[in-house]
């Protein structure tokens, strides 16, 4: 009877710890499926958008979220255009390519969000911008 107890206890223990185990392994922050650089669909970028904290946490969150998107946005228009024309169009460039970027970013994971010692609500971003459209884009509105 003591024989079984204690294998009975050992293999209770060898449960848990598996358990314990795969719990574990669930709860780690799954791998970025985003990876910097170039795509066949686009360029993913990392980008940050910032909001002012408001007692609305989850206007805070969207308003620095979108920021973060527009932000990824504008780094994909750095790479197709010069820093030239970019300042010479940049109130198109603001009311037309930049006030839709949700039809831009294909996909994108949030890296690290929180208000930050600054006060500030910031959120960081991996995105993936689409190169065609955004090309698109500036090619309608003569920039390109």
């Amino acid at each position: 009877m003591k024989r079984n107890a204690s294998v009975t206890l050992a293999g209770l223990t060898l449960l848990t710890f598996a358990v314990s185990l795969f719990l574990t392994s669930c709860a780690s922050s799954p791998k970025s499926k985003l990876k910097l650089g170039e795509t066949a669909e686009g360029e993913v970028v990392e980008a940050e958008g910032l909001a002012a904290v408001t007692p609305d946490m989850l206007g805070v969150k969207r308003a620095a979220l979108n920021d973060a998107k527009r932000d990824a946005v504008e780094k994909v228009i750095g790479v197709l255009i010069s820093a030239k024309t970019v300042v010479e169009k940049a109130i198109t460039i603001q009311q037309t390519i930049l006030s839709k970027t949700d039809g831009f970013v294909k996909d994108y994971e949030i890296v690290k969000e929180g208000t930050e010692s600054d006060g500030i609500y910031h959120s960081r971003i991996r995105a993936l911008v689409s190169y065609k459209q955004v090309e698109s884009a500036l090619k309608e509105q003569d920039i390109l």
